[in-house]
């Protein structure tokens, strides 16, 4: 029997104040390794998609247009950092689910295949005949997947500085991307290009984002992970990398990081790398190269001046 990898904890749904219940999987199903919330028993009006409902004005309303998942693991109940993250989001602009997940390892594959099918198929209601049926409402929509060990310098005013409108615009700017990350760390940032057009140069290109704290997938790039993730035993963070690298897939990052890693809750010292934007290695070898120039200049120099020396000095002869 499988232990249940993530629980929908949280719905943050501002049509319905009612608490929200928990659906009891079949604890014989293999598959079923997500608790969905019944979000219809206590609201009928739901039957009305409420996410979409305004698709007809878009061109003048942009509610629920990028779905936000918080995923609940690192944080204690006296942090604040979710309830954070849901005021920097709380604009109609996103739609906040927060999941908790319950077992985590070295490797995340198994709980984000679950959350990107819940995010394709969901959310699911329960119908006349007590189903739990998927509505895929969200299956189009760009989803930002961030970590509850996160935190923002910024806010969720509408302005230039607020969270939706760098989002928004980087999804105009940069239509043919399929990752945005929200955080980096240890990137090559040498090599990262500026998105054209993006008004104040704070979105780039990269090629090694390395990051999984805070990602904007799209729908192409939800779809492609799924199927990598089946044949593939790297890392969540390795698998983007080395498909950004083989350009399958193209990443844009924000500079700097519109989230960073809450360095309150390391545990270890390699947590605090993930304060790098930048990778320190890319650095060093750039410096290293630098010296060796100098070096090849400087002997350079000393053979001339010693070839010199040699030329005036006076010959001699010996019987």
């Amino acid at each position: 029997m499988l232990k249940n990898l993530i629980t929908i904890i949280e719905k943050d749904d501002e049509k319905s104040d009612n608490e929200i219940e928990e659906l009891s999987m079949d604890e014989e199903s293999d598959d079923e390794l997500i608790k969905f919330p019944d979000i219809s028993s206590n609201n009928p009006n739901l039957s009305i998609n409420p996410y979409t409902k305004n698709l007809k004005n878009k061109s003048s309303n942009d509610d629920n247009s990028v779905l936000v998942i918080i995923l609940k693991h690192d944080t204690r109940k006296c942090d604040k950092n979710i309830e954070n993250l849901k005021l920097l989001f709380s604009d109609k602009y996103f739609i906040v689910e927060v999941c908790e997940i319950l077992e985590q390892s070295d490797n995340d594959n198994n709980y984000m295949k679950k959350i990107f099918n819940y995010i394709n198929n969901g959310p699911y209601l329960l119908n006349e005949e007590g189903i739990y049926e998927p509505q895929n409402w969200w299956k189009e929509l760009p989803t930002i997947i961030i970590k509850d060990s996160s935190v923002s310098h910024l806010t969720p005013e509408n302005n230039i500085h607020g969270i939706k409108h760098k989002i928004k615009t980087a999804l105009e700017k940069a239509n043919n991307a399929d990752l945005f990350y929200l955080c980096k760390w240890n990137d090559s940032c040498e090599k990262q290009r500026d998105v054209e057009n993006y008004p104040d140069k704070t979105l780039k290109w990269s090629v090694k984002p390395t990051a999984t704290q805070a990602i904007m997938y799209t729908k192409k790039s939800r779809d492609f992970i799924i199927e990598q993730l089946e044949i593939s035993n790297k890392t969540l963070g390795e698998l983007l990398n080395t498909n950004i690298d083989e350009a399958k897939l193209l990443a844009t990052v924000f500079t700097p990081n519109l989230i960073d890693y809450d360095i309150n809750l390391a545990v270890d010292n390699k947590d605090f790398n993930k304060l790098n934007e930048c990778d320190q290695i890319a650095n060093t070898q750039t410096t290293n190269t630098d010296n060796t120039y100098l070096l090849i200049i400087v002997l350079m120099i000393l053979v001339i001046i010693a070839a010199w020396f040699i030329i005036k000095l006076p010959v001699r002869y010996v019987k």
